[in-house]
């Protein structure tokens, strides 16, 4: 009876192991605006901090974005185009819940940025996403 009741009990870790998978974001995606154009940039979990997706905008703005899987952070980076060179006009920080399909489905809020040297702003919006939406 001891028996059954282990086996039960390993079976059900193993399916709640599976449960908290399917729940965490595999991905993260950006949908980026400048001058009414939209751009989207997706980046996977990765264990090596020096790790960017970038993405050159028009207007002179660059945009990178970063999963570090080991610190449970993601980052974003707007940059600004001066004298040849990129100037880091924003940055954003977010920790990576293991529930953060259900607690960031709506997004991790819409971020605006405006650059006075073009006079123009930057918005973006940033989603995960999750494996148990792939799987449904």
């Amino acid at each position: 009876m001891h028996k059954i009741i282990w086996i039960m009990g390993l079976v059900g870790l193993f399916f709640a192991s599976l449960a908290t998978t399917s729940a965490s974001a595999v991905e993260l995606r950006c949908e980026i605006k400048v001058s009414g154009t939209v751009n989207t940039l997706q980046v996977a979990k990765s264990a090596d901090p020096y790790v960017y997706k970038t993405l050159d905008l028009d207007g002179g703005y660059r945009f990178s974005m970063q999963y570090l899987a080991n610190e449970n952070k993601f980052k974003t980076y707007v940059y600004h185009e001066s004298k040849e060179r990129y100037v880091l006009i924003h940055l954003s920080e977010n920790i990576i819940q293991e529930n953060v399909c259900a607690s960031h489905a709506q997004g991790f809020g819409l971020h605006r940025i405006y650059s006075a040297k073009f006079e123009r702003e930057l918005l973006f919006q940033c989603t995960p996403v999750c494996a148990d939406k792939e799987q449904k």
